[in-house]
This record gives structure tokens, sequence and C-alpha cells, in this order.
């Protein structure tokens, strides 16, 4: 099936990081292990602003199990929160064959080292945010898909597996409406900024333009 969903034309490049490259996700959603900006967006998925709060900071290198080459995954971000949810982010900026393979391996990963304590489970819940700057399904119109699975012991709802396609977001700034909106908006079109927009009032958005900035 031929993709309904069209390339737009690129605006000149404005005065931010691009949200979608290692650095700028870094450096707005990751920079010194501050997940204030993350959890507010994580929020804004499920249309909360306390779902999650008070996320700590959770090694990579120390949570991953053997064989070497579950080692090598990387995650973008990997904290956990008081609520005991684990949170893990990746940002795709290109889609390859093994997508949604890597997505549910980065999750097995994850939910079993949380499990090699079976007296104590690290944690209650499991929340695996894909972000891909590309069509992953071409016959659904929505850009956010939230699956639940079922794994031994959990609930559905315990494990959480989610995917945005930003190029299915195609919302002007004046129709921006909820905070999910807004921050689709950025991660699609940051780089292409000049300046604040009036919509971006709150606190956590005025401290992402200044740091979001890039140097002159």
């Amino acid at each position: 099936m031929k993709s309904t969903f069209s390339p737009q034309p690129r605006p000149p490049k404005g005065r931010y990081f691009d949200l979608m490259t290692w650095h700028g996700f870094d450096k707005i959603f990751n920079a010194q292990h501050d997940y204030s900006r993350f959890l507010a967006f994580a929020n804004a998925i499920f249309g909360s602003k306390h779902f999650f709060s008070d996320a700590e900071f959770v090694s990579g290198d120390s949570f991953l199990l053997v064989p070497p080459s579950v080692k090598a995954k990387k995650f973008d971000i990997l904290c956990k929160v008081r609520s005991r949810a684990l949170i893990i982010a990746e940002r795709a900026r290109y889609k390859t064959k093994d997508f949604d393979k890597r997505n549910i391996e980065r999750l097995e990963v994850a939910i079993g080292n949380s499990r090699q304590d079976k007296e104590k489970p690290r944690f209650d819940s499991f929340v695996n945010i894909n972000i891909a700057d590309f069509i992953v399904w071409e016959d659904r119109e929505e850009p956010i898909h939230i699956v639940g699975l079922a794994a031994v012991d959990e609930r559905p709802e315990d494990i959480l597996n989610i995917t945005i396609e930003l190029p299915k977001f195609n919302k002007d700034i004046d129709e921006l409406e909820t905070e999910l909106d807004k921050w689709l908006y950025l991660l699609k079109n940051m780089p292409y900024l000049s300046k604040r927009p009036a919509v971006y009032d709150t606190p956590v958005f005025k401290e992402l333009f200044k740091c979001a900035k890039l140097p002159l």
C-alpha cells in the first residue's frame, strides 16, 4: 500500500537543537540525569501531570544481561520513578528492518533484569517509549500507538509499549491544544524555530527553549 503521508518541505534551519538527534535528545531529556523534562513529556502521553514523578537514573551498563549481543544495546533513556515503574525511551531517525524486534528486545532485557530477584521485584510496571521519525505502519492514521503486553505474573497494563510516528503529526502551531501536541510539535519542528512560540509559556517549556538554543 502506498503511503498517504508524504514528506513536507522543510523551512530553513532555526536557532535550536534537533531533538531527534542523539545530542539534542540527550541534552534536553537526559542532561546530567535530570529527567524533569522527560517526565513532563511522558506524563503528557497519559494526559496527567503526575502520572510519573521523581525519576532516578538507572545505569544501562549495570542493567544489562549477558550475552554480549544484548550488552551492545543502547538505551537513550533508562530511568525509574517513584511509582515503581521503569521507563525506557529510544528515538529512531531512520527505519531499519529490525525496528520492532529491537523495541521488544529492550523491553525483555529490562523485565529480565528486574526479575532476577524473585523475592523482591524491583519494578511493578514497565513503559517502553519509541519515537520514530518515519512511518512504521502505513495502514494506521493516529501518530501514537499504546499496546499492553502480557507476560508471566503481569497484567497487560503493567507492560506498555508505546510507539510515536512523528510524520503522522501534522498540526500547525496555532492548532496545538494539549500538552502532548506541544511536545510532538517540538520533537518534529524544534530545529526550524527561530524563537519560542507564545503557546510554550510554562516553566518546563521556557527552560527547555533555553537549554535547546544553539550557540551563536
